[in-house]
């Protein structure tokens, strides 16, 4: 019987899985100095493949080389640090670099956008870097603060969203207490300007984009005046009142004389409740069988009167005597 050649073909472990084809850089904008931030890299397409990632952090001369997507780092120094992140697998490098900067202290706020701009978003960093500029012109133009101090970031995906930094003065001289009120200000005018609307710019010749603060624009249904914000007010103080009375009644109620009284009163009126019933409980009872009805009583009376006649003969045949006997 001849023997069958069986072929066998074997696929290099490289060509097993997709190689990566993205990198994507994830990490705050703006930092705190001293403050420890996570920072990570998405790599696309997902796979089991061993992926080596090398991080380039602030001045450092020499990576960080880890198995995983995500570290954690502090920053030391005040100022704009720049991160990469380049990732190795199997015979394809990667890499993806973000401007970090760093600072004592910062304002932040969150913006939102009327819906035009979401079908325009290609969802790509060159138009976000874009939109930024255009977002930052329009913002110092309703309020008087330096350009170099105002940071603008938008966000990856749709609905498109950005974050707005405030940032203070390189030269700190006049004191951390003034530059955070001068923060403070220029926040209280941007919100303002962007309550009422104020805050545009032109996306494309016929397309005007509006600039919402996010806070308004999360919930458009819901009123936020005060007035309804302080009735709420009330009633949750109301509520814990009212509780906290409660529990000081229930633990303190032995203390308080005329919860004392009360209860004194209470107790002997339950006394005297319960000895009268106690009383009526000895009485005799007498049930209705007892009582005899007008037949028995007539019945009972005849005997007697007949019984009564019997022994009146009786006593009459005593005293007269017989003639018999004489």
């Amino acid at each position: 019987m001849p023997l069958k050649t069986v072929q066998l073909a074997f696929t290099p472990a490289n060509k097993l899985f997709s190689p990566v084809e993205h990198v994507q850089l994830l990490a705050p904008f703006v930092v705190i100095r001293n403050k420890e931030v996570n920072i990570t890299a998405v790599v696309l397409p997902i796979q089991p493949r061993t992926v080596t990632y090398f991080w380039w952090l602030g001045n450092n001369t020499e990576p960080l080389i880890t198995l995983d997507g995500s570290i954690s780092y502090t920053f030391r120094s005040e100022g704009m640090h720049t991160i990469t992140v380049q990732v190795s697998a199997a015979n394809t490098i990667l890499q993806d670099t973000k401007s970090i900067a760093v600072k004592e202290f910062f304002k932040s706020l969150l913006l939102s956008f009327s819906p035009n701009l979401d079908e325009f978003n290609p969802d790509i960093p060159e138009w976000r870097q874009d939109v930024g500029r255009v977002i930052k012109k329009a913002l110092l133009q309703v309020c008087d603060f330096p350009g170099e101090q105002l940071l603008v970031a938008v966000f990856p995906g749709v609905p498109t969203a950005a974050e707005l930094f405030l940032l203070p003065n390189k030269n700190q001289s006049e004191g951390r207490k003034k530059s955070e009120d001068a923060l403070e200000q220029t926040s209280s005018t941007i919100v303002n300007a962007l309550n009422q609307n104020l805050v545009e710019f032109e996306l494309k010749p016929g397309v005007r984009v509006i600039v919402y603060n996010t806070q308004l624009t999360l919930a458009p249904l819901v009123d936020s005046s005060p007035r309804h914000n302080s009735s709420a007010m009330l009633m949750l103080l109301s509520v814990v009142f009212l509780g906290l009375a409660v529990f000081l009644i229930y633990k303190f109620k032995r203390k308080i004389p005329w919860i004392n009284i009360y209860a004194e009163v209470n107790q002997e009126k339950e006394q005297e409740m319960i000895g009268s019933v106690g009383q009526s409980d000895s009485t005799p009872k007498i049930t209705l069988s007892e009582f005899t009805t007008s037949k028995e009583l007539m019945e009972k009376e005849l005997d007697a009167r007949v019984k009564r006649g019997v022994g009146n003969a009786c006593e009459s045949t005593r005293e007269i005597p017989n003639c018999t006997s004489v």
